[in-house]
């Protein structure tokens, strides 16, 4: 079928200056569950983790969500939702960092971390943005997960 984003998607590394910020997923992850100390916040299918690095390059404060608004789609079109809980242990799992709506001042360098419930059997996923670039980030499916 056709694909929307087939002319204007990006691979994992590759940055996009977009909507007031300079940003790339650096990472992605599989796992079953996260942690936030001892407690685990398991999936029903697998975590996909993104980490996404951003520099505001505005003249003011800003949030990422604000203008760049993320989120994860199949090839078919499918929108999977962010999940809160998720997202916040795997910001601390992955070494404190921060969150699609953590101010950043001008000028100032983020480390995002979004995760998001897929099912075992989801293909070819892609970060949808509200700036018109999609980043591929590769076929769920296949990837390895990190714990079971």
């Amino acid at each position: 079928g056709y694909a929307p984003w087939v002319n204007d998607d990006v691979g994992i590394g590759q940055e996009i200056e977009a909507g007031g910020w300079r940003f790339k997923v650096s990472e992605v992850h599989k796992r079953k569950a996260v942690y936030f100390y001892n407690d685990a916040h398991v999936a029903m299918g697998h975590y996909l983790i993104v980490i996404i690095d951003a520099t505001n390059l505005q003249g003011g404060t800003d949030y990422f969500d604000r203008n760049i608004d993320p989120w994860v789609t199949d090839e078919s079109g499918n929108v999977f939702d962010i999940s809160g809980t998720a997202s916040g242990y795997a910001r601390w799992q992955y070494g404190g960092i921060s969150s699609i709506y953590t101010v950043v001042d001008p000028g100032n360098f983020v480390r995002i971390a979004i995760a998001v419930d897929l099912p075992d059997t989801t293909g070819k996923v892609l970060l949808s943005t509200d700036v018109g670039k999609w980043i591929d980030l590769g076929n769920f499916a296949a990837m390895a997960s990190e714990d079971n």
